[in-house]
């Protein structure tokens, strides 16, 4: 994997497209953090303390059910964890200022990512503050700017409610999102789907580049094991069928072999279809019935319509996942927290095991204050190796199985997202580069269809990033000339779209928003 030539482009568009070069310090000092990694967390009850939580559940317990806790948990007591190591989160400030830019790719590519999960995608297609390349292009410099908050309002003291931009940043996006889901919750109450059908069958989508991604994705060498059904995709199961109801039924279909009459149990029932009254509402992430009572067969057409157990023909939950409930929440999180500890050298991040223990445990807090609870908080983790074996798994048992179950709302979603970046950086980097360097750089994949596609200055474009770039990024030196051209970018660009509301760290906090 070489994510280095993605994020780099973005430091050199800032620089010689927009001219806004300027030199940024570097932060870290000593190169190397001195503070004893101590453990973040322990899998033994009896050594819990207020600075040592109890450690999250097992990643195969965690992957389902962190889907069915809410995940936007209030916090009476403050935003600040009580296991919150104020020199260790400010050391995490330092790492991520001095590595800013492969941390703001890490979180572009996060939404790519965040945006094929059902529990991230519905509430945000809900909400409607995506629905055009130039709504996302906003939004999502909004949320860039709130992590910039996170990083740079920096812990030299104990960050105190109404006295730190941090905890007023937190408290805002906390209470956007307990918003956007009681406003969602009262719509699945009343009609049992948030994002219907009927609000996007007429929108088109970028067909052509989405099935090469697909196909790239099928012939590549991503194994089987990575490509089934993520358990952040299963849809809710339906309601199951009332065993009792075949009686209400008007009309009994006969099976082959033999006529069928209805009587009062399922299991009893020559397929007779009961109950369709009862099904699920009909959403996407939904399956629309059991097999139970439409005449189920095994393998060889023996013993039709004997329907023996009402169970669904694919992998379902038995509950209905809250809106940004704790699994949804913390991939929040995750992707921009975990990449640079899994892909450190990938990213061109250089940074030293305590360094990244730093930078994990100010994230771990930001998850803590955004409503994840310790039993669901992944990044609380004992050590960094800890982390990343817990992390891998979350990437390749989740995050890749995700990619293999694209739907049209996650076409049209990522497509807005693809369209914001490309008129920010003035068409330079197009839809079809970005996707084509996502699959063969992060998945580590080729992508030959995707190429194909691409027009000769973007195949020119990419073949300098590969060549020159890497070396660019890779110097202490030019990252700094790379983070002052991106603060930069960022400030010509959020003035333009908030006029002023982005200006600082505690305006931002309460005002750079959408």
């Amino acid at each position: 994997m070489k994510i280095s030539t993605i994020w780099a482009s973005l430091a050199l568009l800032a620089a010689f497209i927009f001219g806004v070069f300027q030199v940024s310090i570097a932060h870290l000092n000593p190169a190397c953090s001195k503070i004893p990694m101590t453990p973040g967390c322990t899998h033994k009850a009896s050594q819990v303390t207020p600075s040592v939580p109890l450690c999250p559940l097992p990643f195969n317990e965690w992957s389902i059910a962190a889907r069915a806790v809410p995940g936007n948990s209030p916090r009476p007591g403050g935003s600040i964890p009580p296991w919150f190591n104020r020199a260790l989160a400010l050391r995490g400030q330092q790492v991520a200022s001095e590595f800013r830019v492969p941390w703001y790719i890490s979180m572009f590519f996060g939404i790519l990512v965040e945006l094929n999960m059902p529990d991230v995608r519905n509430p945000l297609m809900f909400n409607k503050k995506q629905t055009t390349g130039a709504d996302n292009a906003k939004r999502d410099m909004a949320t860039l700017m709130q992590g910039v908050v996170w990083t740079r309002d920096y812990f030299h003291s104990m960050p105190i409610e109404g006295n730190s931009s941090f905890i007023d940043s937190i408290q805002n996006v906390h209470a956007i999102h307990t918003d956007v889901a009681r406003r969602a919750n009262a719509k699945f109450a009343k009609e049992g789907c948030i994002v219907p059908r009927h609000e996007y069958a007429n929108q088109t989508t970028n067909d052509v580049m989405w099935d090469a991604f697909e196909s790239d994705l099928k012939n590549s060498n991503i194994p089987a094991s990575q490509r089934v059904p993520s358990p952040t995709n299963w849809p809710t199961c339906p309601t199951p069928t009332d065993c009792g109801a075949c009686k209400a039924c008007k009309k009994c279909e006969p099976c082959k072999g033999g006529g069928g009459k209805c009587k009062t149990k399922c299991t009893e029932c020559a397929g007779c279809k009961a109950c369709k009254q009862k099904a699920a509402a009909g959403c996407e992430d939904q399956v629309k019935s059991y097999n139970c009572g439409a005449c189920m067969c095994d393998a060889k057409k023996g013993n039709c319509g004997e329907c023996k157990s009402c169970t669904s023909a694919q992998k379902c939950l038995n509950f209905v996942p809250p809106m940004f409930n704790q699994q949804s929440m913390l991939f929040v999180v995750y992707l921009f927290t975990a990449y640079p500890v899994l892909f450190g050298k990938d990213l061109a991040i250089s940074a030293c095991e305590a360094d990244l223990w730093a930078f994990n445990h100010l994230f771990a807090a930001v998850g803590y204050g955004l409503g994840i609870d310790d039993k669901y908080n992944a990044l609380l983790q004992p050590d960094i190796k800890s982390a990343r074996i817990y992390y891998k798994k979350m990437h390749e048992e989740i995050v890749i199985p995700s990619l293999f179950q694209f739907n049209k709302q996650s076409r049209l979603m990522m497509d807005n997202v693809f369209k914001g970046l490309s008129s920010l950086t003035r068409d330079l980097l197009s839809p079809t580069f970005l996707l084509h360097r996502f699959v063969h750089n992060f998945l580590n994949q080729p992508a030959p269809r995707l190429k194909a596609l691409m027009t000769k200055k973007e195949r020119d474009l990419d073949s300098t990033l590969d060549s020159y770039l890497p070396q660019f990024m890779n110097s202490a030196n030019y990252r700094s000339v790379a983070n002052g051209a991106l603060h930069g970018f960022l400030a010509t660009t959020t003035n333009t779209l908030f006029k002023g509301n982005c200006k600082d760290d505690k305006i931002s906090s309460k005002k750079c928003f959408v």
